[in-house]
């Protein structure tokens, strides 16, 4: 399995669509900044074909400590769901 960086992600994106590293330097920690803020405002982004990021609330409930067996509450939170598009899912079978 080959690991990619976002240094790879821009060299990539620039050869590809003939734009200059600087410039999809910026388009990409554009986009990053845009999805921080999404993710902060609690909101959602659909790219369809491609996944949809939301915010998702994790109820207050009861859980156990592994080593010690003790019943433990645990608080509501907020967690970040990432969902891939059917046509990547279709990729992988």
């Amino acid at each position: 399995m080959q690991k990619y960086n976002k240094d790879w992600l821009i060299r990539e994106i620039a050869n590809r669509a003939d734009f200059t590293i600087g410039d999809t330097t910026i388009i990409l920690n554009t986009f990053e900044d845009v999805l921080k803020q999404i993710i902060a405002d609690k909101s959602e982004l659909n790219i369809v074909g491609l996944l949809s990021v939301r915010v998702g609330e994790i109820a207050a409930h009861e859980g156990v400590n592994p080593k010690t067996k003790e019943k433990k509450h645990i608080e509501k939170s907020n967690r970040i769901i990432i969902k891939a598009s059917k046509a990547l899912y279709s990729l992988i079978r």
